[in-house]
């Protein structure tokens, strides 16, 4: 019997890329094999989809190349002719993850020498961002939502700075609680920006529209979406103690929310195993009662064994950061995982983090001192870079995933199964860099065809 280097997971699929490897003298007969007894018509469309190059002999080279369907590896298998069977997998080129077109990317003069918005001439330094809309296209959530899936019927809390009701990307569309008594303002903005992230209806930003001279457009990941604001962080500049950050998970979890997005952590805790943690005991109920929660990885990078507490915990889904424009100084080259993004592994040897979305450096909703930052045009949108960032546009994503996963199983995801699906498409290939990688509706796509669902 040929040696197979197949997942599990390949056997199911309706359609499997593989490169038969023959023995020498074996190659045409193998090939005529399969082109007379398999219906490679079957697979076209998923050889023009997904880029693979389809029925071909090398015979130098001894191999074929094909998409089959389980039962037909397994003839293959048993085939005296065949030496072995591997996967077709993707090859990338030295860029590891997307970027925005020209078309997306924008900029802003930082510094004092920048033009008024009535005009004048642009000098200084810049800053290049992109914004929500074309995160959406990068992630494939814009995909999700031409398909129906908005985030409906799934909810979402984000424990942070709190929101507000005076931002047109969320106004009207979120829960606000707080565990400071009395206090719900969102002075500082880093929660807006998260909440908008997530569930911000679709808004142009004037003001970076003007600069541009083209549209910058944001909206949520996950318009529909129902999205509690528990304010646990304040005191204007963002910070708060384990307690109050403990009282807002407690909150969310009496809730009964989907997911919890936290974009908020302590340095790496130094901890020799993640029982140690203050925070484990709370993640831990958390996921037994079906909620996943979704943390920041930190942005203490690129040195190792800088992943934040609670973000070095198994219990959690851990987010880094990486460069979704051309021109991401000083967060490092396009399409590369972002310099400050937190590496792990931990320190009991976890890899940390599981995956990474493209959001250096991105434009969505604020209020609060953070109207200031970067930039220094004042208002409504700011754009930001951080895995703070990075961890509610993944929380988004699940939401789609969630609304997906129900319709099909009348069951919402679990923490295991995200890790299942990540396992399933990514296989063990997993770094302390950027963990399985992108986090993306593909993948998500991907993992329901191998359960033989289609989305």
């Amino acid at each position: 019997m040929a040696r197979s280097y197949l997942k599990n997971s390949d056997y199911v699929r309706p359609a499997t890329p593989i490169i038969v490897q023959t023995y020498p003298e074996h190659t045409e007969e193998v090939g005529n094999f399969i082109m007379n007894n398999l219906d490679l018509t079957a697979y076209k469309p998923i050889v023009s989809e997904q880029g693979f190059y389809g029925f071909s002999i090398l015979k130098k080279f001894n191999q074929i190349t094909t998409v089959v369907s389980g039962p037909d590896i397994e003839d293959l298998k048993n085939d005296p002719g065949v030496e072995a069977i591997f996967p077709d997998n993707l090859v990338f080129v030295k860029q590891l993850f997307p970027t925005v077109p020209p078309d997306g990317t924008f900029y802003a003069p930082i510094g004092f020498n920048r033009p008024t918005l009535k005009g004048g001439s642009v000098s200084g330094r810049y800053m290049y961002f992109t914004s929500m809309e074309w995160v959406k296209k990068l992630i494939g959530a814009d995909i999700a939502n031409a398909k129906g899936y908005t985030g409906v019927n799934t909810s979402v809390a984000v424990i942070d700075t709190g929101g507000t009701y005076m931002n047109s990307m969320t106004a009207g569309k979120i829960i606000k609680q707080t565990v400071i008594p009395g206090v719900f303002t969102d002075a500082n903005g880093h929660g807006e920006w998260c909440t908008s992230a997530i569930a911000g209806r679709r808004v142009v930003d004037n003001t970076f529209t003007m600069i541009n001279q083209k549209p910058v457009v944001n909206e949520g990941v996950a318009p529909g979406t129902t999205l509690f604001s528990i304010k646990a962080l304040g005191f204007v500049i963002g910070t708060g103690s384990n307690s109050m950050l403990l009282k807002g998970l407690h909150m969310a979890l009496e809730d009964g929310v989907n997911i919890i997005s936290c974009s908020w952590g302590g340095s790496a805790s130094g901890l020799n195993n993640p029982q140690d943690s203050v925070f484990y005991s709370a993640y831990d109920t958390i996921v037994k009662a079906g909620i996943i929660p979704v943390q920041a990885a930190g942005n203490s990078g690129p040195n190792p064994n800088t992943i934040d507490d609670p973000g070095d915990l198994p219990n959690v889904l851990t987010v880094g950061a990486t460069n979704a424009v051309s021109n991401p100084k000083p967060f490092g080259p396009a399409g590369y995982v972002s310099d400050f993004s937190s590496r792990g592994p931990t320190n009991w040897g976890a890899t940390k983090p599981d995956v990474v979305t493209p959001t250096t450096i991105t434009d969505s909703a604020i209020t609060g001192v953070l109207s200031a930052a970067y930039t220094h045009y004042v208002h409504n949108m700011q754009a930001l870079a951080g895995t703070s960032m990075s961890t509610p546009v993944a929380a988004g994503l699940i939401a789609l995933m969630d609304q997906a996963y129900f319709k099909q199983t009348q069951k919402y995801m679990t923490l295991n199964d995200v890790f299942n699906m990540l396992t399933s498409v990514y296989g063990n290939n997993k770094t302390n860099d950027y963990g399985y990688g992108l986090l993306s509706w593909n993948v998500f796509e991907e993992w329901m065809i191998m359960q033989g669902y289609t989305i």
